[in-house]
């Protein structure tokens, strides 16, 4: 009778336990998941999307709501105003690692993963940042972030593209997943290798290498506004550049300038450098300076445009040959700055003209040559645009 009793009460304990179990699990379908795979009766894909089923039921691809979910034991519910996810299914599997769940046309297959424990990762510490890649046509700056979001910024001759998307460290299985609209990298990759510098990725079998992208030059805003200035001001008794002719000698002894541009991207939150070369010529009879700028390519120099300038006689641009500012004023007659190509003592101007700002450093003994020049200006839309040009070489 005892042991009867007994048996009774384990019975009653472990339906007690199987409940709780079955109700524990489900409560670990809310979290972070990766759709691994999507099987119909025709077709296996493997999208790679990034879902979250939150605590108050509802299901987020991209940070953004598409369903709603609702679990009954093995029975899970999807309710979408879009089709395809909409309705059904069985649970076939589920652990703390995979969700597999069986709908009337499609089986989908489910991978969890937790961000708090991917943030310890040594190697997800180590693929954050910038990285930088080149095939024939284009340089990529892949940045990749702390919260799972990605931006690839391809840039080529007359062309940028910038695309966001969400990314995921596999540790066990060391791959690395670019999920996103993508024509490089797209979908899974082996990691190959990745240290402070290097990151070596393998797909399809072939093996992109990427270097780290570290850009010292910092965000410096112009935030001075046309009150700052008075249309009756007038500074250009002190600008440095007042001989025509000695402006002309200058630019005739040399043959070409070599400039850095910096030039800020939003996307990649960092600066893109260009090699820039000035290549100068001059007709003292005419009183003309021609410059072509270029700009050099993968060791492969791509004309950008061409500068003329005329009738330096009756010069009417106090700043040539960069643009001529409608309002300005001298914050300094002997600013000192240490640009790539030396130190230099310069007269430093402030000016706007139109939606455009600018920050020029005119080298004082060097007629025609800026040391430093800060553009920076906004568009209809309220971007902004953000450009660095410091003297390399002369």
């Amino acid at each position: 009778m005892k042991s009867t009793k007994t048996f009774k009460i384990i019975i009653l304990l472990f339906s007690v336990f199987f409940n709780f179990s079955v109700f524990s699990q489900s409560k670990k379908i809310e979290g972070n998941w990766l759709l691994t795979q999507i099987k119909t009766a025709n077709k296996v894909q493997n999208p790679y999307y990034f879902i979250e089923y939150t605590t108050d039921g509802k299901m987020l691809m991209r940070g953004m709501p598409v369903a709603t979910w609702k679990q009954d034991h093995k029975s899970f519910t999807l309710d979408s105003r879009i089709p395809d996810i909409n309705g059904q299914g069985t649970i076939i599997r589920h652990n703390r690692k995979e969700l597999v769940i069986e709908f009337p046309k499609y089986t989908m297959w489910l991978q969890k993963f937790d961000k708090t424990k991917l943030a310890q990762n040594k190697e997800f510490t180590k693929l954050l940042g910038i990285w930088k890649f080149q095939d024939s046509i284009s340089d990529y700056y892949l940045n990749l972030k702390d919260d799972l979001s990605f931006v690839m910024l391809q840039k080529g001759k007359n062309m940028s593209i910038s695309t966001k998307g969400e990314w995921l460290l596999l540790p066990q299985e060391q791959k690395l997943l670019l999920s996103a609209s993508l024509d490089t990298l797209r979908g899974m990759s082996k990691l190959v290798k990745v240290n402070d510098r290097i990151l070596q990725l393998q797909q399809n079998g072939i093996v992109t290498q990427a270097v780290r992208y570290i850009q010292n030059i910092h965000l410096q805003p112009l935030d001075f506004t046309e009150e700052d200035f008075s249309e009756e001001m007038d500074d250009t008794n002190k600008l440095p550049w007042q001989d025509n002719q000695q402006l002309l000698r200058q630019i005739n002894s040399i043959e070409k300038l070599q400039y850095l541009q910096y030039n800020y991207s939003a996307d990649i939150e960092s600066f893109i450098t260009k090699d820039i070369v000035w290549n100068c010529s001059i007709d003292l009879q005419e009183n003309s300076i021609h410059i072509v700028i270029s700009e050099i390519v993968n060791d492969k120099k791509n004309q950008l445009e061409i500068r003329t300038k005329n009738n330096m006689k009756n010069r009417y641009n106090h700043f040539f040959p960069e643009k001529n500012i409608q309002l300005f004023k001298v914050i300094s007659i002997d600013e000192k700055i240490t640009v790539p190509a030396g130190t230099y003592s310069c007269t430093l101007v402030e000016g706007i003209d139109g939606n455009t700002k600018y920050k020029y450093w005119m080298i004082n003994n060097k007629p025609g040559i800026y040391a430093k020049i800060i553009e920076q200006s906004k568009d209809m839309f309220e971007n902004i645009s953000y450009q660095i040009i410091e003297l390399n070489k002369i």
